[in-house]
């Protein structure tokens, strides 16, 4: 860069020094990167994410001397938390640098993403604002001295060894909710299991509040990642089920597969390393999976979900164990009934890629507007996004992700059907609960309890008196959260009207374990 383009200012050398100092008192440890540089201001044309507004040119940093002071402090700080994190291959590590700079303006321009099916999916700035900012300064020690230690024992730092450190750091988002709607969110759930579709109608009676409140609170629990809508992607209605597939510690090429594979939808993750995934899994190869049996894996059909809230998570841990029981043996025998209505089927009209499109679009982001459609090339906007609806694809309503309401906790249970209430009504006593009931070799409950951290010890001792030797499991949650499936589009047969399913790919990467199917 010629001279006289570059400012000196020696000032900026020694704040960036000592900001060194600062994070190596923060931390306990020294860069790993060099941090013989010379940092000046100049014009800086083609900087790029993740390092906006300055060029590294090896023993100089140049900084865009068209920002303002509060920026240029901001990026002395990232540049110089950037010493201390490994060099790595994926763009996301940098985030706990823009985390630590505090310029939520400047960081936003470089927001960030990623995708692996068996873990929720990644953004930022986001994911970091739901950190309690109390904690703010102990997530970022602990993942940056976590990365710092695998660098040292010479480990491969991946992208989901990144994420998974960020996730047990930070544990469960931290997200406040009012009283308003968090009586929102509770009637959400009671109308989703009762009457099928949430409107805003249903959730003003059942709340109790006006439909102007109610309407505000959805748009604040959807803005915060609670709930997804106002329209939900009926998955049964293109041909799909829901199995779970339980993965007792999987290799890294059958974790790699599965963080690929296009029906995977979602997974929990206990602290042993043991895997409960959602498969979604097309009509016409459902019967494979009714009989796959083998060694550390086993797979059930999903006939039943259901998700309770527990609004008031502070209970004293003395309480937990005889409102648990008496949840249990106050609920009654679970009615077969409420078993899934609705088996897989073909839609009931045709649809191009086009309208898978249209659909994807949808899953992800609770709606889609007639604009989109037109771009999307699909004509008739409107009259399209009404046969949708009228064939039961698409529809009206809310769905809750899980976020900000607890440490999660995986449980596993092996009940009959009739006992399933039952289980739910001892978890509901004491905190939020997502279960499933699945049919076949894994036979059975399987859920997450979101739980206030204060009682973990006495709910899974709680548990263990209640259920016994029912309780297969139950181990603290590395991950389970919001899917981040896609709908795969390129897979959809037009002809067939059905996805495509790659089952020989599948049944390769688990034939050490799969025996006799």
């Amino acid at each position: 860069m010629p001279s006289d383009e570059i400012e000196k200012n020696e000032e900026l050398t020694e704040k960036f020094l000592r900001e060194i100092q600062n994070i190596r008192f923060l931390l306990g440890e020294s860069p790993i990167r060099n941090i013989d540089k010379k940092v000046v201001l100049g014009r800086v044309e083609g900087s790029s994410c993740p390092r906006i507004g300055v060029i590294d040119e090896g023993d100089l940093i140049i900084v865009d001397m068209n920002l303002s002071t509060d920026e240029i402090d901001a990026i002395m700080k990232r540049e110089a938390f950037i010493n201390f994190l490994p060099e790595v291959d994926f763009p996301q590590i940098y985030d706990l640098a823009w985390f630590y700079s505090g310029h939520l303006g400047l960081w936003s321009k470089c927001p960030s993403r990623a995708r692996l099916r068996t873990l929720p999916i990644y953004r930022s700035p986001e994911d970091f604002l739901s950190i309690n900012p109390k904690n703010a300064l102990d997530v970022i020690r602990s993942v940056t001295k976590s990365l710092i230690s695998l660098w040292k024992e010479g480990r491969e730092i991946t992208l989901r060894k990144f994420l998974e450190l960020l996730m047990a750091a930070r544990g469960y988002p931290y997200i406040h909710m009012s009283k308003k709607e968090k009586r929102v969110l509770s009637s959400i759930l009671y109308t989703l299991i009762h009457e099928g579709e949430a409107k805003i109608e249903k959730l003003s009676i059942k709340s109790g509040l006006s439909l102007a409140t109610v309407s505000r609170a959805v748009r604040e629990l959807v803005n915060k990642g609670v709930i997804v809508g106002p329209y939900v992607l009926y998955l049964s209605r293109l041909g799909l089920s829901t199995y779970l597939m339980e993965l007792r510690d999987p290799g890294d090429e059958e974790i790699r597969f599965l963080d690929e594979f296009p029906f995977t939808y979602s997974a929990f993750i206990t602290s042993s390393d043991t895997y409960y995934v959602n498969l979604l899994i097309p009509h016409q190869i459902e019967l494979i999976f009714k009989n796959l049996r083998g060694s550390g894996i086993r797979f059930g059909k999903r006939v039943a979900l259901s998700f309770d809230m527990m609004q008031d998570p502070l209970i004293s841990p003395e309480l937990v164990l005889e409102r648990m029981i008496d949840g249990y043996y106050s609920a009654k025998e679970t009615p077969e009934e409420m078993k899934e209505l609705t088996s897989p089927r073909k839609p009931l009209i045709p649809l191009d890629k086009k309208d898978l499109l249209a659909l994807k679009e949808i899953d992800e982001r609770g709606r889609v507007s007639r604009d989109q459609l037109r771009g999307m090339g699909l004509p008739n906007p409107a009259e399209r996004f009404s046969k949708y609806r009228k064939a039961g694809i698409v529809v009206k309503g809310y769905f809750p992700t899980g976020l900000g309401m607890g440490e999660g906790i995986v449980f596993r249970i092996d009940v009959p059907f009739k006992d399933s209430l039952r289980v739910k009504g001892a978890f509901s006593r004491v905190c939020s609960v997502i279960m499933s009931f699945t049919e076949g070799d894994l036979n059975g409950v399987t859920g997450v309890a979101l739980v206030n951290g204060e009682i973990i010890g006495p709910l899974m001792r709680a548990a263990k008196i209640l259920f016994r030797e029912r309780l297969e499991l139950m181990e603290p949650a590395i991950a389970a959260g919001p899917s981040s499936w896609q709908v795969p589009v390129d897979l959809w047969n037009e002809e067939k009207q059905e996805f495509e399913f790659d089952i020989r790919s599948f049944m390769e990467v688990f034939s050490d374990r799969i025996k006799g199917s």
